[in-house]
């Protein structure tokens, strides 16, 4: 697993209870960054 997807999904768990709009926002702008 690449050090993006750890990142990714460990904030994906950590932020679970987040609404699915918020995860695409920040995978829109991870794409953005370059994460």
């Amino acid at each position: 697993m690449t050090e993006h997807g750890f990142l990714h999904s460990h904030w994906f768990m950590k932020s679970h209870w987040h609404s699915a709009r918020v995860g695409r926002n920040i995978e829109i702008l991870a794409d953005i960054m370059k994460f």
